[in-house]
């Protein structure tokens, strides 16, 4: 299933979802600024407002709701607050992470590229398993002929379309998994090099 409009515009980075928050916080910003000078205080404040924003939204299960991609709304939002500073072992990380480990493996290009990349942000030995599947996943859904060839579709196994979305997300996933250790097949590096030069 295809993402609508606005998922796919909070799919296409990482740090999507987290820049709008923050931009709802803007007001704080402004608050906060002296003379047009943005303090790092003002900034910090800003990400507290964010992680607090987000954690509102969080469900008892550990995930965020969403119609239809609550797997990749979870990881994005793990994400965010990973990248924001909070530790795996807080409350909020902790139970989107059990969630997420619950779920089995999504089918969608962007799920498995989020799990992949929350997993390599958590550093937890017991995520390589699955890390492992998830890369191998990409990499045998990776599109192998056409113009798309070296891209990914929405979703696995190989779809017939592809998009540079889908591409980017899958790249973003296995480069994270590469840095975590885990093996990535080097004609999937070499397919995805060559469609985007």
């Amino acid at each position: 299933m295809k993402a609508s409009p606005i998922e796919s515009f909070l799919l296409r980075n990482t740090r999507a979802l987290l820049l709008i928050v923050l931009a709802f916080q803007f007001e704080t910003l402004v608050a906060h600024a002296q003379d047009n000078e943005l303090t790092e205080q003002a900034v910090l404040q800003s990400i507290v407002s964010g992680q607090k924003a987000l954690i509102a939204k969080q469900k008892d299960s550990g995930a965020w709701d969403s119609a239809n991609h609550v797997v990749g709304n979870t990881a994005l939002a793990t994400l965010s607050l990973l990248n924001c500073g909070m530790s795996p072992d807080e409350a909020p990380v902790r139970k989107a992470l059990d969630y997420l480990r619950s779920i089995g493996e999504p089918t969608g290009t962007y799920e498995v590229s989020l799990l992949l990349m929350v997993y390599a942000a958590v550093k937890d030995p017991d995520d390589r398993r699955s890390m492992r599947r998830l890369v191998q996943r990409l990499e045998k859904s990776q599109i192998g002929f056409g113009k798309m060839k070296g891209c990914w579709d929405y979703g696995l196994p190989i779809g017939t379309g592809g998009d540079h979305s889908n591409g980017q997300f899958a790249v973003l996933g296995l480069f994270e998994a590469a840095m975590a250790g885990i093996p990535v097949e080097r004609v999937v590096w070499e397919n995805s090099r060559d469609h985007w030069e």
